[in-house]
Parts: structure tokens; C-alpha cells; sequence
């Protein structure tokens, strides 16, 4: 299940950290969890493959888990610019973004890859 991560030199940190309680500045390990909880036309009994994403040079990781997306930047500024006002901060406080209800459905195909593979297998023109 988890063999698209792989935390190389964050791997110790983050278990160290993990189980002393502590954590990193907000700028080195950036958490940021996102909800589709507010829309009742979408499931949110579901549970997702741990997910790794490279944007940039920069890696990322994610998981669904019960209507949240958890994503995990472990390479310096990897969270996307719009997520940083709602990241995991230092003082332990979190923003859950609510995504807009109406969206939901296209947001899970974009980030499941379903999106990309129907481009490949049937053109550009499908969305």
C-alpha cells in the first residue's frame, strides 16, 4: 500500500518526531488537510493509497481518509503557494480547507490521476 512513498532523509526525523510529541518548523515538514465533508452528494467512506506527487522538483505525498486529504510536503516549500496560509503552523493550530461544494467530483477524478490516463487513452479533449 505505501510503495509510492518513500521519506528518504526525512524518514528518521519524521519518527523521531512522531514519537517524542515534537514537531519541525512549519516551513521544513508542511501538513495541510483538505475536507469535502460539506457536501453530502459525495461519499466520504473512503480510504486512499498513500499518493506521492513531484511538482517542480519538489515532492509531496497525500492520503484520503473518511472525506479529508492529508498532504505532507518533505522538501523545503513543496505545499502549493495557495495552501500555505492553512498548513499545520508551529503553535499546533490547523486549517481545514473546505472544498466548494459542486467541485468535489472533478477534484477526485484531477487527483486520482482518472483525469490524466482518460487524456492519454481518449485525447485532450476529454475532461
Amino acid at each position: 500500500m505505501f510503495y509510492e512513498v518513500d521519506l528518504g532523509p526525512y524518514e528518521e526525523k519524521l519518527r523521531v518526531q512522531l514519537f517524542d510529541g515534537s514537531f519541525s518548523g512549519d516551513e521544513e515538514i508542511e501538513i495541510t488537510v483538505l475536507s469535502w465533508r460539506n457536501d453530502p452528494s459525495v461519499a466520504t467512506d473512503i480510504v486512499g493509497q498513500p499518493r506521492k506527487h513531484r511538482k517542480d522538483g519538489k515532492t509531496s505525498y497525500s492520503f484520503m481518509l473518511d472525506g479529508f486529504i492529508v498532504m505532507f510536503g518533505i522538501s523545503e516549500k513543496s505545499a502549493p503557494a495557495m495552501f500555505k496560509p492553512f498548513r499545520l503552523k508551529d503553535d499546533g493550530t490547523l486549517s481545514i480547507v473546505h472544498l466548494p461544494k459542486g467541485y468535489v467530483n472533478e477534484f477526485l477524478v484531477n487527483y486520482s490521476g482518472a483525469s490524466e490516463i482518460l487524456r492519454k487513452t481518449f485525447g485532450s479533449n476529454t475532461q
